[in-house]
């Protein structure tokens, strides 16, 4: 590490921003695998508590306002309590349905861009500090 001091001080202060970013990773990996290892609590006969606060759109302003998930969850609670099947909230539900699978691509694809970033600059770091 002294040499690499020696020869190129910015590799100095690279080494400590990419243990820095180590770090945060770690922390944020280990607080989204800690509350996907949480035991689901199970509100009115459904789990989707930990799933609804993973994929929240947005903060809500009031607390009646329910996000996207929380909507489908309501409305197949609906379905599966009536007698009936109503065409038209099964159509609401697989419509909803669509749109939460393609905002999980869209954040899948988000996440697999930022992946590459990271690699990409791994490897920018990485050759930097061999040569």
């Amino acid at each position: 590490m002294k040499s690499v001091e020696k020869k190129n001080p910015s590799a100095v202060d690279a080494v400590g921003m990419l243990r820095d970013v180590e770090e945060i990773s770690l922390e944020i990996f280990q607080s989204l695998l800690s509350l996907a290892s949480q035991p689901k609590a199970r509100s009115s006969s459904h789990g989707w508590s930990v799933v609804s606060k993973l994929f929240q759109s947005k903060r809500v302003s009031c607390e009646g306002e329910a996000t996207e998930l929380e909507k489908i969850d309501a409305e197949l609670l609906v379905l599966k309590s009536s007698k009936d099947i109503n065409p038209v909230q099964v159509q609401n539900v697989l419509k909803g349905l669509e749109a939460l699978e393609s905002s999980i691509q869209e954040a899948e694809e988000e996440l697999e861009g930022v992946y590459r970033k990271l690699v990409k600059t791994r490897v920018s770091i990485l050759n930097t500090l061999s040569h």
